[in-house]
């Protein structure tokens, strides 16, 4: 069970505050949870959400606390900070930070690899998460082993296990049958969701599909009727603390544009935003089915 800024006592010197609901940002508090292990506190984070805390030393693993500038000023006033990410909206964030490791070309677990055991060859285990987060598909096996992967709970016992597994044959093809499985039926419900829930929509001047789904079919989903449409897509589902919008694009069509403007973040071609209610809905429906 992660535990959120809502639920952290902060009163541990080190705070790993990670990408919360994110297998690549837990997989990076993961790496630095071997780093440090029950010295640190691990928070599971959302955008904009700026902890109150002095004398810190604050990691920020896949993620930064905030996009604004200002806060992060605050926030190096009175702690050390280091941001360890992978999302284009923070690169601006870079130059205020004096410890960070950015890049674009890989992962947020990949690069808190790199930044806590440089030199060492990273585990199976986060050549997977990277290949699934950047939507590569260049590992052998990756999509149906991170498909097994997400049956299980997140917890840093559970990824100790997955990640000597993914290092011997035998059980990680235990891995990829049952990732096979899994998506195959996986694959018939997306199919079956986009026939039935489908909606057009007008968001930011182009007509795109739109459809509520849980989080666990966005990529899929999202990446299938961003092809159709041309440019890109939004799933949305309803939770606690909102309404949470992501979005898939194709090809060069940057949805951490549209992302940012509303005040979340993410990448080119995977991004995400919400907002408080219904009221704020800001697509218009021009079409109730994709019939």
């Amino acid at each position: 069970m992660e535990t959120t800024l809502g639920q952290a006592k902060l009163e541990k010197k080190i705070l790993v505050f990670y990408h919360g609901g994110c297998w690549d940002g837990f997989t990076a508090a993961w790496v630095a949870h071997k780093k440090f292990g029950d010295e640190a506190e691990y928070i599971a984070a959302d955008f904009n959400q700026v902890p109150d805390v002095k004398g810190k030393d604050i990691y920020m693993v896949d993620i930064s606390v905030s996009d604004h500038p200002e806060d992060i000023k605050k926030l190096l006033e009175s702690n050390r900070v280091v941001l360890i990410d992978h999302h284009v909206t923070r690169q601006n964030l870079i130059p205020l930070f004096k410890e960070s490791h950015f890049a674009l070309d890989r992962s947020g677990a990949m690069l808190t690899w790199e930044y806590f055991y440089p030199g060492q060859q990273p585990p199976m285990l986060i050549e997977y998460v990277q290949d699934e987060d950047l939507w590569n598909w260049k590992v052998p096996f990756s999509n149906n082993i991170m498909t097994a992967v997400r049956l299980n709970e997140l917890t840093f016992q559970n990824w100790d296990r997955i990640a000597m597994d993914l290092e011997d044959e035998e059980k990680k093809n235990q891995y990829i049958e049952k990732g096979k499985l899994l998506n195959d039926y996986f694959n018939s419900l997306c199919d079956s969701l986009i026939e039935d829930m489908t909606i057009l929509v007008d968001f930011e001047g182009h007509k795109i599909y739109a459809i509520n789904v849980p989080h666990m079919f966005a990529s899929v989903i999202g990446h299938m009727l961003a092809k159709k449409s041309g440019t890109f897509a939004i799933m949305w589902r309803l939770e606690p603390d909102g309404v949470h919008a992501s979005m898939r694009s194709v090809e060069d069509f940057d949805v951490s544009v549209i992302a940012k403007k509303y005040g979340g973040g993410g990448h080119k071609n995977a991004a995400s935003f919400k907002f408080q209610d219904f009221s704020q809905v800001p697509w218009k429906v021009i079409k109730e089915t994709n019939n």
